[in-house]
């Protein structure tokens, strides 16, 4: 019902990408919220295509994934909600370019060793979705 809604989805990535600085307080208590709608959005074939292709959405969720430090991987919900919006969203078909960059920070994510099995997994099933696409 959002997509019958003028301007909801813009309305939603300006303020996605208001609160995309996760060095301000507000930015740690609004982004979990925000990203987690993306990604129930994103559930919904019409507004998970719609979001997919929207050009400066995949590319600010991949920002703030390569922001994340390891002490929010231990302390917030954020990372859960942005790697499960970045997997939803990986289903749809992403530009060549937003595949490739989320592909690299994703595989940077492994890197960090204090990562959860559950974030490990979202991971893994993220990258599994974009090898449908870099076919």
């Amino acid at each position: 019902r959002i997509l019958a809604i003028p301007r909801a989805m813009g309305t939603i990535l300006q303020t996605v990408d208001k609160y995309s600085d996760l060095s301000h307080d507000s930015s740690k208590s609004c982004l979990p919220a925000l990203t987690s709608l993306i990604g129930n959005l994103s559930l919904h074939p019409e507004a998970g295509q719609l979001l997919s292709t929207t050009p400066a959405l995949p590319p600010l969720l991949t920002t703030a994934l390569d922001t994340l430090t390891p002490d929010l991987y231990q302390d917030s919900e954020f990372p859960t909600a942005l790697l499960t919006a970045l997997n939803n969203l990986s289903f749809y078909q992403l530009s060549i370019e937003s595949s490739v960059q989320l592909t690299r920070s994703l595989v940077n994510q492994l890197l960090i060793p204090s990562l959860s099995l559950s974030l490990i997994q979202q991971i893994v099933s993220c990258l599994g979705n974009l090898t449908r696409i870099l076919d």
